[in-house]
């Protein structure tokens, strides 16, 4: 199984870190995480805790710039590399977004995306790109992650329910 990763370059919110840190420390030896390569924000938060893990995979995506076609073409790379979809968006804006690039991507894929946007209802994230509606879950509805998901992060996953492929 791998777990793709994809956030905010800018810093998380309180609540997204101890999401993060929950999601992480439950996936099991043997997985791979795949996540960017951006020195900031979500991508340098999972290098670090996973260079602190033994037995889980980790795999970098580069971009070969800074360029806004590049850091596109990483993100969609990711995407294509991972069977779920974890994000970490900094707002339910998704204008020049590679976090929403890469949900949207990875839901009009088939790939299970959910979104830690913690305090953000569902009904009030973005609809775009084949997703039609999004739907509160479990933290533990997340397939593969062991039971150290505890009930407090119910609220802030959320979770692709349909979606209109095309």
């Amino acid at each position: 199984m791998v777990y793709g990763f994809s956030g905010t370059r800018h810093n998380l919110m309180p609540a997204q870190v101890s999401a993060l840190n929950a999601i992480l420390g439950g996936i099991g030896t043997g997985q791979t995480i795949a996540v960017g390569c951006c020195p900031t924000g979500l991508d340098a938060a999972v290098i670090h805790y996973m260079q602190q893990r033994a037995g889980v995979h980790l795999t970098q995506f580069q971009a070969e710039s800074r360029a806004s076609a590049a850091l596109r073409a990483r993100s969609l790379a990711l995407v294509r590399g991972c069977n779920t979809l974890i994000a970490f968006p900094a707002s339910p804006n998704f204008i020049h977004s590679g976090t929403w690039l890469s949900i949207f991507a990875a839901a009009s894929m088939g790939i299970p995306t959910y979104v830690c946007l913690p305090g953000t209802p569902a009904h009030s994230l973005p609809t775009c790109r084949g997703v039609v509606g999004w739907q509160s879950c479990a933290a533990t509805a997340v397939p593969g992650l062991s039971a150290v998901w505890g009930a407090s992060l119910c609220q802030a996953i959320i979770n692709v329910v349909q979606v209109n492929l095309l």
